[in-house]
């Protein structure tokens, strides 16, 4: 998750609660709802049913629908053909096996542009706009930048502020990029301000637009423990054992201390720099005892 202070709140891409499959991000959660639908018009929509028209058995689907087992991608296309999907459903539920089984976060990131694409026709222009906001790790930067500091003119000025620097042409890009979203505000004197309000990411499938925003601030955190004096900046781990429900508990404790970060922060007169605080809190062995996979 990731929660960008004063920044208005734009629709993300989660798996849908019902709608169409342009409306998903993970095809098992779409058949099991489709499924649900037929199953109810017709009794005779059964796994075995579909086990037949598509060629496999039911225990396999079954396996699939409860994220068991993996669909094979070339079973994908007679899958959307049973379910009643038209060709350019076909199309965007084949791509969508392929993403949700892809090895690595590259494979992942081209597959999801190519369903933003497909879902071009379907969703507002701002949801894919939303996603290349979290490419770059500037865009909130600089947004943020605004915030404390109003920007100049001159965009080589603003974006040599930023630590490190952009240049003038990513901070036009950016300035741009802001404009279109409604993240900040063209002021007549030719300075931008920030739009006062808030957004987070959200949880869950939406948070797959922004690995890259993600992996590019690991890459920042890295450079600073060379570039930053340690008065500036507050390094620390822990390594410890604990137990799934710990380990719900400690998400818990995140949360809540990043929603008392911005409270403490939304209290400040005056801003002079920009933030970014990293939370990290991930297993480094595989879960022992009942139940382990």
């Amino acid at each position: 998750m990731c929660l960008i202070r004063s920044m208005p709140y734009i629709r993300g891409m989660g798996e849908a609660k019902g709608g169409t499959i342009f409306d998903c991000l993970d095809y098992r959660e779409f058949l099991r709802q489709r499924y649900q639908t037929f199953k109810r018009k017709s009794p005779a929509f059964s796994y075995r049913y579909i086990a037949g028209k598509v060629g496999m058995d039911a225990g396999s689907l079954n396996g699939i629908l409860k994220g068991k087992r993996k669909l094979d991608p070339a079973l994908a296309g007679k899958v959307a053909q049973v379910f009643g999907l038209n060709i350019y459903e076909k199309g965007y539920f084949e791509a969508l096996v392929l993403y949700c089984q892809a090895k690595n976060h590259s494979e992942r990131t081209i597959l999801l542009e190519k369903l933003l694409r497909l879902r071009g026709i379907q969703i507002k222009k701002l949801e894919g706009r939303q996603f290349e906001f979290y490419r770059k790790w500037y865009y909130s930067a600089l947004r943020e930048l605004l915030s404390c500091h109003p920007g100049p003119c001159d965009a080589s000025a603003l974006g040599k502020l930023l630590r490190p620097p952009i240049s003038a042409q990513e901070t036009r890009e950016a300035l741009r990029l802001l404009l279109d979203l409604g993240l900040i505000e063209a002021k007549g004197d030719g300075t931008y301000q920030a739009s006062e309000s808030l957004i987070t990411s959200g949880e869950g499938a939406r948070a797959a637009a922004m690995n890259d925003f993600h992996l590019a601030m690991a890459g920042l955190a890295a450079q600073a423990i060379h570039d930053i004096d340690p008065g500036e900046r507050d390094f620390s781990a822990l390594t410890l054992n604990c137990s799934p429900e710990a380990l719900q508990d400690v998400k818990g404790i995140l949360s809540q201390a990043r929603r008392e970060i911005l409270q403490r922060v939304e209290k400040d007169v005056r801003s002079e720099i920009v933030l970014q605080i990293n939370f990290q809190a991930f297993p480094l062995s595989r879960r022992l005892g009942p139940g382990a996979k």
